[in-house]
């Protein structure tokens, strides 16, 4: 398979040269093991979002009746692409899923096609985790070609436009396309790129990542059976790098010469809080906080006042988040839910919590300020809280990076607690058996992929 990538130089295209440097990249045994854990992850996240509202729209609309393919957390199974979609928002939808370096959403664009292609093709583990190392590389490469790096340069949402291609290769991988199909798999998906910035917070940002799931995939099977495209699509005043990334953009990346995949350079970013990855910094300073409020007897109701100091992020700059999943991508909402619960997890995104009145009286004491001189980048970004006590006392947490960021690896442990967490929202009693399966896959002796998602479906209750 790599061998049939490298080929795919031959025409001197920046497209074609961008498939020999993605298949030049090795996949080692500890990508492997690292793109089993974001696997574990997905299908459980996936598993957990069974009773969001978008999906199941999604899930009511799907044509074309059922097929062999899962769709997580639920009974039923439909064909490939509709499959894709749908699980692709799944993974997404409680935003859940890992960060990137530069941002942007790599699991639920790429993991979906290669759920649906294990169905209908399968494979041995090594294969599918070896499609997932280079779509994500492929996103990578996309993304820092882009050269929009801080969160005001964005001009589309990452997932949107760089996600089709990722999923393109991944699954254009792991059908084994020629490179002449694996080109034309590329700008077929080129063209179905898009995300607009202000969905972002709404039902539709999970579209964004599903809808680029199952194009890619559906790009792929298009490509297998001959369908066409400009080989040079990345190419050039009308080619895809101009169109989504303008001037700015320099194809030196996209070909550029690397020992170590991206999947394990920087890595991904590990969510322990199911909200916009921004929110984290806020929300593990003010645990800090209430911890040490709580050391000294001391309430939410306390607070007098608090103030968040984080670099300009309008996107997350959200003073009374419209419903729980809008409080998402509320830096003032996560550092309300951490002062007044001492934790922030799957249940604290509710309408039923935004709405107390607890939770409104203190939200209206929070106000942020934006700080131009402060780095959006999640590498370089630091945030500041602090409240004031009904008796005049200050106290203050800084954060520049929660746990499983790239300078603070995950433990372990907390990564399969997370799992856990969320296979007990959608498999109750069956979620700690279930999550030492998860954590198996790509293992020796660990199942494959159609039986663990077999596994998955019996088990709901």
């Amino acid at each position: 398979m790599t061998a049939t990538l490298s080929d795919a130089a031959g025409d001197g295209t920046l497209t074609a040269r961008f498939l020999a440097a993605l298949a030049a990249v090795p996949v080692t045994a500890a990508a492997r093991d690292v793109a089993a854990l974001i696997v574990a992850d997905a299908l459980a996240v996936g598993c957990a979002a069974r009773k969001e509202p978008g999906p199941g729209h999604l899930l009511a609309l799907a044509e074309g009746g059922e097929g062999p393919c899962h769709i997580l957390g639920h009974r039923r199974r439909l064909g490939p692409v509709a499959a894709a979609r749908i699980n692709g928002a799944l993974i997404h939808v409680l935003d859940y899923e890992p960060m990137w370096n530069p941002a942007n959403h790599a699991v639920s664009t790429s993991v979906p096609g290669l759920l649906a292609l294990a169905a209908l093709r399968p494979a041995e583990p090594e294969r599918l985790l070896d499609a997932l190392v280079r779509g994500i590389e492929a996103m990578a490469r996309l993304r820092l070609a882009s050269r929009q790096f801080e969160p005001g340069e964005l001009v589309h949402h990452p997932p949107g436009v760089v996600g089709p291609i990722g999923s393109a290769v991944a699954c254009g991988v792991y059908i084994g396309l020629s490179p002449e199909r694996l080109r034309a798999a590329v700008g077929i998906a080129a063209s179905r790129a898009g995300g607009v910035l202000a969905n972002v917070g709404s039902m539709t940002k999970a579209l964004h990542c599903g809808q680029a799931a199952a194009s890619g995939l559906e790009a792929a099977l298009l490509a297998e059976r001959g369908f066409t495209a400009h080989p040079a699509v990345l190419d050039g005043a009308r080619g895809f790098l101009n169109a989504y990334f303008g001037p700015k953009a320099d194809p030196e990346p996209l070909t550029a010469a690397s020992a170590t995949p991206h999947l394990l350079q920087p890595g991904p970013a590990w969510k322990l809080y199911p909200a916009q990855y921004g929110t984290q910094f806020v929300i593990e300073a003010g645990l800090a906080l209430a911890r040490r409020m709580a050391g000294a007897g001391l309430a939410a109701a306390a607070i007098a006042e608090a103030e968040i100091v984080t670099p300009v992020m309008p996107y997350v700059d959200r003073p009374l988040p419209g419903d729980g999943h809008e409080g998402k991508f509320s830096m003032q909402y996560g550092l309300a839910l951490a002062l007044a619960d001492g934790r922030v997890g799957l249940d604290s995104y509710t309408d039923a919590r935004r709405f107390e009145p607890e939770m409104e009286a203190l939200l209206r004491r929070i106000r942020l300020r934006a700080d131009p001189s402060r780095e959006g980048r999640f590498d370089r970004m630091r945030v500041e809280v602090s409240v004031v006590l009904g008796n005049g006392t200050r106290l203050v947490a800084e954060c520049d990076g929660p746990e499983g960021i790239w300078s603070r690896p995950v433990r372990p442990e907390r990564l399969a607690a997370k799992i856990a967490d969320c296979l007990a929202v959608s498999h109750g009693p069956a979620a700690q058996e279930l999550a030492a399966s998860l954590l198996a896959f790509g293992r020796p002796s660990g199942p494959d992929l159609p039986s663990l998602l077999d596994r998955l479906e019996d088990r709901l209750p």
